[in-house]
């Protein structure tokens, strides 16, 4: 445990001493862990800092599927941003295809987890960065994250926070280290967002298969609330 917080003691960027410090720990799993989250904290501290191609190496040598997708999805709406701010069409190209690369590889990973609050999270945010590159592909993405909702025992629809990926999982409050947090919304607001005015019939019908039925109510007033924010004229009426 000395080990551990001492890992953790490091800075985000400082991770290639913070896993040599890891490295000490007996524990396999616990090791394993603890590097992942060292790779996780740098990749979103590099990314805050706008260093794209350093959270794109961290990323991929995570080895944990979850604190993998998160950065995929930060890095890739990250990539949409600094696209609007291009002129050359290769690059924006470039860009949107990395950003679209990076989105899909994470759905395969995500296929072999199992049914979580944090997967169904993980879901929803990938479903509001695919919106602005792919809309039919988005709502595919925002039925996969309806399936996995309904199998999950509790699930807050309007917690837009990320989810919570610390060392040692939500009950070792004693090993949690601050992240940089992904300016992305996980919840479901800011999944349908994007496709409330294009696709309502389909987000509606997504919708009826949530379970419980008070968890489809809150999806029906979240998507009633922001049809009539994108539509003031028929608000008013």
């Amino acid at each position: 445990m000395a080990y551990v917080k001492a890992a953790l003691a490091t800075k985000p960027e400082d991770y290639l001493r913070g896993k040599r410090i890891a490295a000490k720990i007996d524990d396999d799993d616990l090791r394993a862990d603890a590097v992942s989250f060292l790779l996780y904290r740098a990749a979103l501290s590099f990314l805050a800092n706008g260093d794209l191609e350093k959270t794109s190496e961290l990323e991929g040598l995570n080895k944990d599927a979850s604190r993998r997708a998160v950065v995929r999805i930060a890095l890739a709406q990250k990539l949409l941003t600094a696209n609007t701010q291009t002129s050359e069409p290769t690059d924006s190209s470039l860009k949107q295809q990395k950003a679209f690369d990076l989105l899909n590889d994470l759905d395969r990973d995500l296929k072999r987890e199992e049914p979580l609050a944090r997967v169904a999270k993980i879901l929803l945010g990938r479903t509001a960065v695919l919106a602005k590159l792919d809309k039919a592909q988005a709502l595919t993405a925002l039925e996969q994250a309806v399936q996995v909702i309904s199998k999950v025992d509790k699930f807050d629809l309007r917690d837009g926070a990320a989810p919570n990926l610390s060392l040692g999982g939500e009950s070792s409050a004693a090993l949690r280290a601050s992240v940089a947090s992904p300016r992305i919304g996980f919840d479901f607001r800011s999944a349908i967002e994007p496709l409330i005015t294009t696709d309502f019939e389909q987000v509606a019908s997504l919708i009826d298969r949530l379970t419980p039925k008070e968890l489809a109510g809150v999806g029906r007033l979240e998507a009633a609330k922001l049809f009539l924010q994108k539509n003031p004229a028929k608000a008013a009426r």
